[in-house]
């Protein structure tokens, strides 16, 4: 293979693995100099580094690099022994891993914040798939959300759909889907709230509410000492809301999942 063509797979596996120039250089312990001079096929590096590259690129075998089987009869004394280059069950996984841990660890907390939900809930939606399907139940699901924030208005005329979901409480009546972070992390944006029917809930237990008309998912906190009734969220940069004499407050049910 020409240098010109080696140079491009060079470049190529690179970028496939979100690595600048200047971190393969620092990895190999050589200037970023070389590796472009490499791309763009200006000089070719030698055997052991270009087993270095290929190790720190994923790549298994020399077919793989050069993209053809190796011709039988061909001329074996340049042949290259590429068991080095295996050094996990997965180097593709783990160079993808490694590529995201460099990209986390230069994020801000807020980036690192967000990355981390984001991966809790493809989590739990992995899981969800790999559940047995007989654990799976189908269960009324209302659209509309109850707020796990500042509150959002529930109709009685909600729109809901049946949906066929995992570890489905058996008391569960129906679900709700929550929206905000007041109740993270046992609730997430986005999760369902599976719900249990009932006029009133114990002192303590988190419950789907309508107060003065809005909706909440809060815990019900019964301050006898202060003669005070609260909804609180889990979340600590919510501040509990009090309940005075003249709202209206009504319980629709218990959470079973959110405590």
């Amino acid at each position: 293979m020409e240098k010109r063509e080696t140079g491009k797979r060079l470049k190529r596996l690179r970028q496939e693995c979100d690595m600048t120039q200047r971190e393969v250089a620092a990895i190999i312990n050589r200037n970023q100099q070389s590796i472009a001079q490499w791309e763009n096929g200006q000089a070719m590096p030698d055997t052991p580094t270009l087993f270095g590259l290929l190790r720190l690129y994923g790549v298994t075998s020399l077919d793989e690099f050069y993209g053809a089987a190796l011709t039988p009869n061909a001329d074996k004394s340049n042949e290259i022994d590429v068991s080095e280059l295996i050094k996990a069950p997965d180097v593709t996984l783990q160079r993808r891993t490694d590529s995201l841990a460099r990209n986390f660890l230069s994020m801000d907390d807020e980036g690192r914040d967000k990355v981390e939900k984001t991966a809790l809930k493809e989590k739990r939606r992995y899981d969800a798939m790999n559940v047995d399907a007989h654990s799976h139940r189908e269960i009324l699901v209302y659209n509309m959300p109850a707020s796990a924030g500042r509150g959002t208005y529930l109709h009685d005329d909600t729109t809901a759909q049946r949906v066929r979901l995992p570890n489905v409480p058996a008391d569960a009546d129906y679900g709700v889907r929550i929206q905000g972070d007041s109740m993270e992390p046992n609730l997430q944006d986005g999760d369902i709230a599976f719900i249990k029917s009932m006029p009133e809930i114990q002192n303590g237990d988190i419950g789907l509410f309508v107060l003065n008309d809005e909706g909440y998912c809060k815990r019900l906190r019964i301050d006898e000492r202060q003669r005070k009734v609260l909804l609180e969220s889990i979340n600590p940069k919510y501040p509990p809301i009090e309940i005075f004499p003249e709202d209206n407050l009504r319980t629709l049910g218990k959470v079973l999942n959110g405590n």
